[in-house]
């Protein structure tokens, strides 16, 4: 095989693995984002609504409400809400089960 040959062989392997590379990482750009853009507001599309609550074993109510502007003002301000409920990350806004598991703000 000639030396040109040789390297038209080799830049057509690139520039095919480039190909195949470039449509993958793209949709990899694409189906990774809703997981990653999660923030806040998705969860504050219910517990936004101030009528959101659970009732406990005991009959008791709680409410499940959030105020966004309370939350912009807080300590926790600069968090996603996934950040301490782990176990919602990727939940979009269909919303979760319940129970959720409880955050330990120690760790």
């Amino acid at each position: 095989m000639h030396a040109l040959d040789l390297e038209r062989s080799v830049t057509s392997r690139k520039a095919a693995a480039f190909c195949l590379v470039l449509p993958l990482f793209l949709l990899g750009l694409f189906v990774a984002r809703p997981a990653a853009a999660q923030d806040s507001k998705v969860c504050l599309t219910c517990h936004g609504q101030t009528d959101l609550s659970t009732t406990d074993s005991s009959g008791a109510e709680h409410s499940l409400y959030i105020r966004a502007a309370q939350l912009d003002s807080s300590s926790h301000a600069s968090l996603s809400c996934v950040d301490c409920h782990a176990a919602l990350a990727g939940v979009d806004e269909g919303g979760h089960d319940t129970p959720v598991p409880q955050v330990d703000c120690s760790t």
